[in-house]
């Protein structure tokens, strides 16, 4: 078995708790209707406008990602405490650490 295989037989990685993030995002879908925005625009403007970031880190893998995130600006004022009522009732965001991923670790060091 080579590298490629393993990497493939490990897709349930990437899949973990997958259908829990679908349902959240299907919920907040009138939320965002509402507001004007994108799932993407709402999901930084809550992080930005939340007291306990210090920082948001953004990225994009085409201008048009790009463009959509730096909009989010404009929406960040409409996140006031009654829409992060809202958006916290639907998913419940529970900082917590990452796991250690040995197989990621390593896999990413000879990659």
């Amino acid at each position: 078995m080579d590298l490629c295989d393993v990497v493939q037989a490990s897709p349930s990685r990437m899949l973990e708790g997958l259908d829990q993030k679908v349902e959240i995002a299907d919920k907040l879908k009138p939320i965002v209707s509402e507001l004007g925005c994108s799932l993407t625009q709402i999901s930084i403007a809550w992080a930005v406008s939340n007291e306990r970031v210090s920082t948001v880190l953004l990225g994009a893998s085409h201008p048009v990602q790009l463009e959509e995130t730096l909009q989010t600006i404009a929406f960040e004022n409409k996140i006031t405490p009654k829409v992060k009522t809202k958006v916290d009732q639907v998913g419940k965001f529970v900082p917590s650490l990452l796991k250690l991923d040995l197989f990621a670790l390593v896999l990413n060091r000879f990659l």
